[in-house]
């Protein structure tokens, strides 16, 4: 049914007798329809930030030959998991490498401790306590998060993603 022929049977109703109630909500109703600019026609809205200046096209875009496109940045790990009292090497401890966060979700209040967030990557320590993990960290990051954990031991160091080549040694408590 087209709006025409809803609004005239809201005015004149079953029977073809004007109700006035019925005339008075299909008043309202187009008064609030012209109030709306009517819902269609004209223009599209753009959304479109206004123009700052002049446009370059693509084709006349100069990129250095220096420029860097790599938006990760390949890191080694070489880790040593000794354990603190017998500083003998600690087999089989987890060892995984995070983002980190510094602050608390709720606020912008320094945590004590840096909180995990993503997981970049993981290993097993060796017999020998060695790990090496050859992770690709997005290259933002500053900072990583080492976590190593073996049974109910556990230690977190907050290292330099500039010092990831360089070995590594963490102690665990109970070993």
């Amino acid at each position: 049914m087209a709006v025409g022929g809803a609004l005239s049977w809201v005015i004149l109703g079953r029977n073809g007798i004007v109700n006035t109630s019925s005339l008075t909500l299909a008043l309202a109703l187009l008064a609030g329809l012209a109030g709306c600019g009517g819902g269609g026609g004209g223009e599209p809205a753009s959304n479109d930030p206004p123009s700052t200046g002049t446009k370059t096209p693509m084709d006349s875009l100069v990129v250095p030959d220096a420029m860097t496109w790599s938006t990760t940045q390949k890191q080694g790990l070489q880790l040593q998991v000794l354990g603190q009292s017998s500083g003998l090497p600690v087999a089989d401890a987890a060892v995984s490498l995070f983002s980190f966060n510094r602050l608390g979700p709720n606020s912008a209040d320094a945590l004590a401790e840096p909180v995990p967030q993503d997981l970049i990557d993981s290993g097993m320590s060796a017999a020998d306590g060695s790990v090496t993990l050859a992770a690709r960290l997005p290259a933002h990051l500053s900072e990583v998060l080492v976590v190593v954990s073996a049974g109910a031991a556990s230690v977190s160091q907050v290292v330099q993603a500039s010092q990831l080549g360089q070995p590594l040694t963490l102690r665990l408590t109970g070993f």
